[in-house]
């Protein structure tokens, strides 16, 4: 496994959404994932190359079709916000795609705040 996918399979993790859950709100936990170690390497990767930025908005597609039970949050909302986050953050070509198709994933509440 690369950095990168090990950046990746870190910010899908449990442990990862339990640090971030714990905030009061979308302008908090947006103030928090700028300090994760994890965001800023990949948002470091992502201004360096564009792979890495592909790499991300494949995440999110594959994220974002994933079968969820709909009657709770989107287990993946904490990964697809911050995927997402960094896309528009280092203004990538796949920005607009990644909104796209966020804003078609159900039950998503901290990923629609950027759409929104």
């Amino acid at each position: 496994m690369n950095l990168i996918e090990k950046i990746v399979q870190d910010i899908e993790s449990i442990d990862f959404a339990a640090r971030l859950n714990v905030v009061s709100s979308s302008r908090s936990f947006f103030d928090s994932i700028v300090e994760e170690p994890e965001v800023i390497s990949l948002q470091q990767s992502m201004k360096e190359s564009d792979e890495v930025c592909n790499i991300v908005l494949r995440r999110i597609e594959l994220l974002s079709k994933l079968e969820i039970n709909q009657l709770y949050e989107n287990p993946n909302d904490i990964p697809l916000a911050v995927f997402l986050w960094l896309l528009l953050s280092v203004k990538s070509k796949y920005s607009s795609m990644a909104v796209s198709l966020v804003s078609k994933t159900p039950n998503c509440w901290y990923a629609r705040k950027l759409i929104n």
